[in-house]
């Protein structure tokens, strides 16, 4: 019972980053000119490379290869972060994913907690 409480916990970690970095997102996206919205869709189109528009959890966890946000409840996350719960991912629901990564925010990797950093954050 303690293992189950604690995965759908740490489930939940990963949606409450998607969902507090989901406007930051939109807004880098928005104001972040159009070399930025290039790349936010570059950065999709590498990931959805089956061509229908749509990352799949394959192509998603190819892509990401390795790190703390390769598994499965990063996906999951980002998948829910809109409230629809899909089996791939739009455009759209990538944006949280590309900020993160694109702004460098930390991950606490030390003795293999793998957890976000969440709140304000600088460079």
């Amino acid at each position: 019972m303690g293992r189950e409480r604690a995965s759908v916990e740490e489930k939940t970690a990963e949606r409450k980053v998607v969902e507090e970095m989901a406007p930051f997102a939109e807004m880098y996206y928005e104001f972040g000119g159009e070399d930025v919205r290039n790349s936010a869709t570059e950065f999709f189109e590498s990931m959805a490379v089956d061509g229908d528009g749509r990352v799949s959890l394959t192509e998603y966890s190819s892509f990401m290869d390795e790190g703390p946000l390769r598994n499965q409840k990063w996906f999951n996350a980002l998948a829910e972060g809109a409230g629809r719960g899909r089996d791939s991912l739009g455009p759209r629901d990538v944006r949280p994913l590309y900020y993160i990564l694109k702004s460098g925010r930390p991950f606490c990797m030390g003795l293999g907690c793998q957890k976000f950093v969440g709140g304000v954050y600088f460079t």
